[in-house]
């Protein structure tokens, strides 16, 4: 924590510079590019949320159909996407535990950035909807 959060003579955590610079360049860079394959991209286009994915894997069923692989065309595919099914579940198990130490850090800065990442994650949601005509929402 200490190595991008400072705190400033009252106390308060702050972020460094450079940290602020990074930041802000991610921030546009991320609206940049959400903006261009929500409003200029001509293309098929398959919108995944991580969260959705990470919630639950047969959601991938949708994104290989997207790419033209149907997973249930022969027996050999349906034992193939079983095995993704099982595999997701078993894998699970072994996802690494959070660093508290982190996870503090992580809400300073979110506390930090509300207004920068609320302007921006909610530009990304309109444009969304002005192409989909359907609301999401980017936690």
């Amino acid at each position: 924590m200490k190595d991008f959060i400072v705190f400033d003579s009252s106390g308060e955590p702050t972020i460094k510079v450079e940290l602020k610079e990074y930041l802000e360049r991610f921030f546009s860079n991320w609206k940049y590019h959400h903006e261009f394959y929500l409003t200029k991209y001509t293309g098929p286009l398959k919108v995944v949320l991580y969260r959705n994915l990470a919630d639950d894997i047969s959601n991938f069923k949708d994104i290989l159909e997207f790419f033209g692989y149907n997973v249930t065309e022969t027996i050999e595919r349906r034992q193939r996407f079983q095995c993704v099914l099982d595999n997701d579940a078993y894998t699970k198990q072994w996802k690494r535990p959070t660093v508290s130490l982190l996870d503090e850090a992580k809400e300073i800065v979110r506390k930090l950035y509300k207004l920068e990442t609320v302007s921006v994650i909610s530009s990304v949601e309109q444009m969304y909807y002005s192409k989909y005509g359907k609301t999401i929402t980017i936690v």
